[in-house]
């Protein structure tokens, strides 16, 4: 995944901070006019406080400067709290898979 480590080209990386302490993580890569979110997480003891959601949120407005025009990602079918996470900001499944959903969501200006 990280071929030449955090210098690997067109992945990033961000810790997800509220006031002062690290909540969760996300990373995704680009791929040409899209990108694909590889890990998303809010530990636990931070989910149920709308993190999720202002993160979601806040990466659209981050991946417009790499012009990225959609987003993607897998979840797995037994996350049901992510995958109604997902639908809320606006993600729409574009592949069912057997264990996992593939979403997308397009980014507007």
């Amino acid at each position: 995944m990280f071929k030449e480590g955090f210098k690997t080209k067109d992945t990033f990386l961000y810790n997800i901070m509220h006031a002062g302490d690290k909540i969760g993580i996300i990373w995704f890569i680009k791929e040409k006019s899209w990108g694909f979110i590889g890990d998303f997480l809010i530990y636990e003891q931070y989910r149920g406080n709308k993190y999720g959601y202002n993160t979601l949120i806040l990466l659209e407005n981050i991946v417009k400067r790499y012009d990225i025009k959609e987003l993607r990602l897998g979840v797995f079918r037994h996350n049901v709290k992510a995958k109604k996470l997902y639908l809320k900001v606006g993600y729409s499944i574009i592949k069912d898979i057997e264990k996992n959903f593939i979403m997308s969501k397009k980014i507007t200006e």
